[in-house]
């Protein structure tokens, strides 16, 4: 297939604000608040050939602070299926973390962000042993999420390829290569973007 895009964080520094934002806080439908973390309001940077997804601890004791990119860019089907792909591993792996690779439906600003499409890879430090994967899609003006979470070979301190196929008749998750789970039911129609976060949760 054709390279839609790509980016080998091979310059130090920010990443590209060009190629890259994050959700911008807002006083209505503050999208920059996640499961007890405040997004920094900034990119994060970009060191030795790797984007740094960085989580602090508690935030003037009131939320954590996390970090996010979002490509600017979104895409649909019409080429007929879009793949989304990333190497990434954990520095730590300490409870309470969610890092996630996904796709996120394309909202204008200040919009409802729900119901929404999505295609989800999420690490959860709590179960080092699994790798969840999940689908959104909006059905019959509702919203329908399929969790799976599924054995996981090696560590995640250790680099993985992560993969999603997105096409009209189903979605596809693959690691280091390996097809891990098929939807054939649930497939999101909505353009989307890529989006890469670390996140702290309740514990």
């Amino acid at each position: 297939g054709t390279i839609l895009f790509q980016d080998d964080f091979s310059t130090n520094g920010r990443l590209n604000s060009a190629s890259w934002d994050f959700n911008h806080w807002s006083a209505q439908n503050n999208p920059s608040y996640l499961g007890l973390t405040q997004m920094r309001q900034e990119l994060p940077y970009a060191q030795n050939g790797m984007a740094r997804i960085r989580l602090d601890t508690w935030l003037d004791g009131n939320a954590f602070s996390g970090s996010e990119a979002i490509t600017n860019q979104s895409w649909d089907l019409t080429g007929g299926g879009i793949a989304f792909e990333g190497k990434f591993r954990f520095d730590s792996t300490q409870g309470g973390m969610i890092t996630g690779f996904f796709s996120f439906q394309d909202f204008p600003s200040g919009a409802v962000r729900a119901p929404h499409d999505e295609i989800d890879f999420e690490i959860l430090t709590t179960q080092l042993k699994k790798i969840s994967t999940n689908v959104f899609t909006i059905e019959n003006g509702s919203q329908f999420s399929e969790p799976h979470s599924i054995d996981m070979n090696g560590s995640f301190s250790d680099f993985h390829t992560y993969r999603m196929e997105w096409t009209p008749t189903m979605v596809r998750w693959f690691v280091d290569g390996q097809l891990i789970r098929t939807d054939t039911e649930h497939v999101p129609t909505n353009p989307q973007q890529l989006h890469m976060n670390l996140l702290g949760v309740p514990g």
